[in-house]
């Protein structure tokens, strides 16, 4: 016979708890497999400042000027090579032009002298000949003119030694007579010393005959020692006249060497005047937004060397200079992503920017303000601006960004159990 309490629950049955309980297992089980495999994402946070990429360039001239045309204002974006204002020189400025003149004309009395020392006919360089056709008359005059003096000069040489020529002939021609005379006056003599001893000639003519060799005699010396003086005389012109021709050579080659001096000046000059003239016009040396115009007022002074104005670079990068705390930067190398989020723009209506880690410092810097210190980390963006509706947003230096550093994942079991195993390494101690 059955008990009463064993007659009740047979009658009333308790509700199983083994499907409950293998129901939170299961649950938790599937919790534990998801904690174990879902993996978050670990960033390590830092406030930047989007910076140029690259240095302000600040625009100068070399030798300053007067205002005399802008090309830009202030905030306008510029090109690399665009024009931004036009100087005038003034007196600091070379006269180009002028200094073209006198080279041509070096170049011109260059092409005379060569024809001087080398004989050659006169020949001008045709681009010279052709801007300054005033200066080829001049030289061609010139030209002429040393010419017909040289010839000059020669000439009465030329003459001189015909003149010794033809006496040197005319002695030899009465060297030759004085001989043959001589020997008839002798033959005379010979015969009347004869006719004398016979008493058929007088011995007053045989001392004639004598007195007559004797002159002639004298008169044969005087004109063999007036041949070699002839002769000197022929040789002395010679050398004159090749001394005349070795120094107009010798005059021609001197002043071409002060011409080729001057030349080479006057091209020096040339180059610096073209390059003034070059620079008259200011060129950006990069591409990006004009800052800090110094002076915008035309007919205004540019002192040499003082600012202008200056070029903020613009990339289609973005640098942003981030402050990463000392118990990040462990974490943090070279190449790692990371996100930009610029103050300016929400981040969840406009989103962020891709990035690359690119520098981290290898020392740490500290606060004047706070001393807090920090390690300076620099991180490029992949583009330069946000989109929003189609339109880009801008993004300028100086403004403020925050930075997400990826520096790898966890696992959400990781996370749960962490701050227990801080709590084990770090419970019952005493400071």
């Amino acid at each position: 016979m059955k008990r009463p309490l064993d007659k009740v629950i047979d009658d009333h049955p308790m509700p199983s708890w083994r499907p409950v309980a293998w129901t939170i297992i299961g649950l938790l089980s599937i919790t534990l497999i998801w904690a174990g495999f879902a993996r978050l994402d670990v960033v390590a946070k830092s406030l930047g400042t989007v910076v140029p990429q690259g240095q302000i360039k600040t625009v100068q001239h070399l030798e300053g000027g007067i205002l005399r045309e802008f090309f830009v204002r202030e905030g306008d974006k510029v090109e690399k090579g665009e024009k931004l204002v036009q100087l005038d020189l003034g007196a600091a400025g070379m006269n180009a032009d002028e200094l073209q003149v006198r080279i041509d004309g070096l170049y011109l009395k260059r092409a005379r002298l060569h024809a001087h020392i080398k004989g050659t006919p006169l020949s001008f360089p045709k681009a010279a000949a052709d801007r300054q056709p005033g200066l080829v008359n001049a030289e061609r005059q010139a030209y002429d003119s040393r010419q017909n003096q040289v010839s000059t000069r020669l000439e009465v040489v030329n003459r001189q030694i015909k003149q010794k020529e033809a006496e040197l002939k005319e002695f030899q021609a009465q060297k030759k007579s004085t001989k043959l005379a001589l020997g008839i006056a002798r033959e005379r003599r010979a015969i009347s010393q004869g006719l004398v001893k016979d008493k058929l000639v007088s011995k007053l003519e045989l001392l004639e005959i004598r007195r007559d060799i004797s002159e002639l005699k004298g008169k044969l010396s005087e004109i063999e020692a007036a041949i070699p003086r002839a002769q000197a005389g022929i040789a002395e012109a010679i050398a004159r006249r090749a001394e005349e021709m070795v120094l107009f050579r010798s005059e021609s080659v001197e002043s071409l060497r002060k011409t080729e001096v001057d030349l080479a000046r006057h091209s020096e000059l040339l180059s610096k005047a073209s390059d003034q003239v070059r620079r008259t016009e200011v060129l950006s040396p990069i591409r990006g937004v004009v800052k800090n115009l110094a002076n915008n007022t035309v007919g205004g002074v540019v002192r040499a060397g003082d600012p202008i104005m200056e070029i903020v670079p613009v990339n289609e990068k973005l640098v942003i200079e981030t402050k990463l705390s000392p118990t990040d930067v462990g974490f943090v190398k070279e190449q790692m992503k990371a996100v930009v989020k610029i103050s300016t723009y929400e981040f969840i209506r406009y989103g962020g920017l891709d990035g690359t880690v690119t520098q981290v410092a290898a020392d740490a810097n500290q606060e004047r303000q706070s001393g807090n210190h920090y390690f300076r980390v620099i991180v490029e963006t992949d583009k330069s601006y946000l989109l929003s509706e189609g339109k880009k947003l801008p993004i300028s230096p100086g403004m403020q960004a925050e930075v997400d550093i990826h520096i790898g994942t966890k696992s959400v079991f990781q996370y749960l159990i962490q701050p227990v195993l801080k709590l084990r390494h770090e419970a019952f101690r005493e400071r």
